[in-house]
């Protein structure tokens, strides 16, 4: 029995140090991000049309406004759909189990020189003691997770001149904000 457990502990560090590696061929400072205005109507429209099915057989409404038509966020479209499916995915998982109304809210607005996406959930929320290491790789809360889905959405973030925050809402949920430069904003 020890001896499974420590293959297995082996295969999963093995795995965890390919996907590290992988994360950091996506993120080297010698390929920067790929930076283009993204329609951010179009690109939600597409992460609906992928998810909207799956989640309404949950039982989850999955709503979009944008607070700044026009605007747009100056990024790397395929990271940017990461990042977003990634919050996506971790708010339908905060829901699952939850009662009442079930939902994830995707906003988008310019705020003082960069664009928002926020992604907020009406679950239990963030533990207070997990706040702190939610972007930390390999923490997790779940089960099965690994803990990388947040810090590679923060690294993608990042790559990109962006970054990502986390707070609880009141009564109840949690939010998730992306922000990244905005096209055409004065640097």
């Amino acid at each position: 029995v020890v001896r499974h457990a420590l293959l297995a502990s082996a295969e999963q560090a093995k795995r965890a140090a390919d996907i590290i590696s992988r994360m950091r061929a996506l993120v080297q400072p010698s390929s920067p991000a790929r930076r283009e205005a993204i329609d951010p109507d179009a690109l939600v429209a597409s992460l609906r049309f992928l998810r909207e099915p799956e989640l309404a057989r949950q039982g989850i409404r999955l709503t979009w406004t944008n607070a700044s038509p026009g605007a747009r966020p100056l990024g790397d479209r395929v990271a940017l759909e990461q990042i977003l499916h990634n919050l996506v995915q971790n708010a339908a998982d905060a829901l699952d189990g939850a009662s009442g109304t079930r939902q994830i809210a995707l906003e988008g607005r310019a705020v003082n020189g960069s664009y928002q996406f926020s992604v907020s959930d009406t679950g239990p929320g963030i533990a207070a003691d997990a706040m702190p290491r939610l972007f930390a790789p390999f923490f997790t809360t779940r089960e099965q997770g690994m803990g990388l889905g947040l810090a590679l959405c923060d690294t993608l973030a990042g790559s990109m001149d962006g970054r990502i925050a986390a707070r609880n809402l009141s009564p109840a949920g949690a939010c998730f904000t992306v922000s990244l430069p905005q096209a055409g904003a004065a640097a």
